[in-house]
């Protein structure tokens, strides 16, 4: 209930449609947050080995600090035209 912003008594009238939705909205909010974590200590970790390495050490960003979550955010490839069409013809072929 505190999660979801509501009281008591809104609680106990919620249907199970609105209460899937509130979950949703709570899952959806915690990712984010997660992910707005990561996000900061991978920026701290690559600050402090920048200043590591100006100092004259030899250190990777992954010397510092682990992150909580295993997996790694990768930048996303592009989607061309032609890239579609290669997908496409790889299923078909199949």
């Amino acid at each position: 209930m505190v999660e979801f912003g509501i009281s008591v008594k809104e609680f106990y009238q919620l249907n199970f449609n609105e209460f899937f939705l509130y979950t949703l909205r709570v899952i959806s909010e915690n990712k984010k947050e997660e992910q707005k974590r990561d996000t900061q200590f991978e920026l701290t970790r690559h600050l402090m080995a920048l200043i590591a390495n100006c100092n004259g050490a030899k250190v990777g960003p992954e010397d510092f600090l682990k992150l909580q979550s295993k997996e790694v955010v990768q930048e996303k490839e592009a989607i061309t035209i032609d890239s579609m069409t290669e997908r496409f013809t790889q299923k078909n072929k199949r």
